[in-house]
């Protein structure tokens, strides 16, 4: 686990976010609401002059395709039947109903407000921002694609697949459960910011946690790297490996004889 590049990918994602919200919004508040072919949903969005584009199907599937004018407008998803693929970049993506989303653009704020909602980021998203504001949600990382993810919906259930060579930062900034499993070969970190979170590791990831924080490591979870922001952290581990977990303190080592080392590893490397 490359700890320095998962730092990386959580700053990419703040950055992004404030200027993504610096965006000013159209002054035309109209809102246009469109079904039907993918040739008529991108001529709704290159040739509307709305801000707001709502696209409402009771098809099975629906591709959204890449169409000039929609960077400054902000696109909501109501296809409760639908698996929908979006290749537009939007100011803004809100998935209100979906059988499953895709995102493929290479850069979008997706807003996941569908229950049980299961969102993919494919590999051609550069970098896709994916905020949770439902109960539960599941993120699927394809093969090379980068994905942020805001957890800020408090009591959510979120599960994070990665696969290889998939890079995943993870923002906790309400009291969550998140779920992280898929490929060693995926880089995979999570900021804690919210009291009393939980992880649960199936597979390597880099934990940096600003609160007390509950973590469950399992088989599989061989390396993962828990760093605290101080020593006043309490950190809860059931460790379910052959290995010890090492707690970190700002990337330093605890003393030997530190009461909060537990017996045996899930190793530190890269720090």
């Amino acid at each position: 686990m490359r700890r320095r590049n998962i730092v990386k990918v959580l700053v990419m994602m703040l950055v992004l976010v404030m200027v993504i919200g610096s965006i000013p919004a159209s002054a035309k508040k109209k809102k246009v609401t469109v079904s039907g072919s993918k040739k008529k949903i991108e001529k709704a969005i290159g040739k509307s002059k709305s801000a707001y584009i709502t696209i409402s199907s009771a098809k099975d599937k629906v591709t959204i395709p890449a169409t000039e004018g929609s960077e400054n407008k902000k696109l909501v998803i109501d296809c409760p039947n639908a698996d929908v693929t979006n290749y537009a970049t939007f100011q803004k993506v809100t998935v209100k109903a979906a059988k499953s989303y895709t995102e493929a653009a290479p850069t979008n704020t997706v807003v996941v407000k569908n229950e049980d909602a299961v969102i993919k980021v494919a590999k051609t998203a550069q970098l896709a921002i994916i905020e949770v504001k439902a109960e539960s949600a599941t993120i699927i990382a394809k093969k090379g694609s980068i994905a942020a993810v805001i957890v800020d919906k408090k009591g959510a259930d979120v599960k994070i697949e990665a696969s290889k060579k998939a890079t995943v930062g993870v923002a906790i900034q309400k009291k969550a459960t998140v779920e992280v499993s898929g490929s060693r070969k995926a880089e995979i970190g999570i900021v804690n910011q919210a009291e009393d979170s939980t992880v649960i590791a199936n597979t390597e990831v880099a934990i940096q946690t600003e609160q007390d924080i509950n973590i469950v490591a399992n088989e599989g979870s061989e390396g993962t790297v828990l760093d605290k922001a101080n020593d006043a952290i309490e950190a809860n581990i059931e460790n379910n490996t052959n290995d010890v977990v090492i707690q970190t303190i700002n990337g330093e080592y605890p003393p030997v004889d530190n009461p909060n080392a537990t017996s045996g590893a899930i190793g530190v490397e890269g720090l």
